[in-house]
C-alpha cells in the first residue's frame, strides 16, 4: 500500500495505491509439500518462477476522500497526543475495501 506522492489536501492522502497477491492452488501445493532443502535450492528458482506466475496479481487505487471525512479528521485533530488514525484494509479476491476510525491508544 502506498500513498500518492503530492497527492494530499491539507496533509492527509486523497488516495492510495494497493497491490496485492492471491496464492494460487499450484503455488500452495508446491509451497506446502516441497521441503525447505529442495524449495531452497537453486534448481528450484526455475519451477518457483513459474509457479509465482500463476498467481493472479491485482494493483487498485482507492479515493481516500469519502473515508478520511473532515468530521473523522477533525475528531483524531482534538486529542491528537491519544488518538491515532486507525485504517482497516479488507481484501476479498479481486477487491479491496477500506475502513477508518480514530483509535485511542493511551
Amino acid at each position: 500500500m502506498s500513498f500518492m506522492p503530492g497527492d494530499t489536501q491539507g496533509g492527509i492522502p486523497r488516495s492510495v495505491e494497493i497491490e496485492w497477491f492471491i496464492y494460487s492452488n499450484e503455488f500452495l501445493d508446491w509451497s506446502k509439500n516441497t521441503p525447505q532443502e529442495i524449495k531452497y535450492s537453486s534448481k528450484s528458482d526455475e519451477i518457483y518462477e513459474k509457479l509465482w506466475a500463476t498467481n493472479p496479481h491485482y494493483v487498485q487505487r482507492v479515493d481516500l476522500t469519502p473515508i478520511l471525512t473532515p468530521e473523522l479528521i477533525s475528531k483524531i485533530r482534538a486529542d491528537r497526543p491519544n488518538t491515532q488514525l486507525k485504517m482497516i484494509v479488507i481484501f476479498r479476491d479481486d477487491k479491496v475495501e477500506i475502513t477508518a476510525e480514530p483509535y485511542k491508544w493511551r
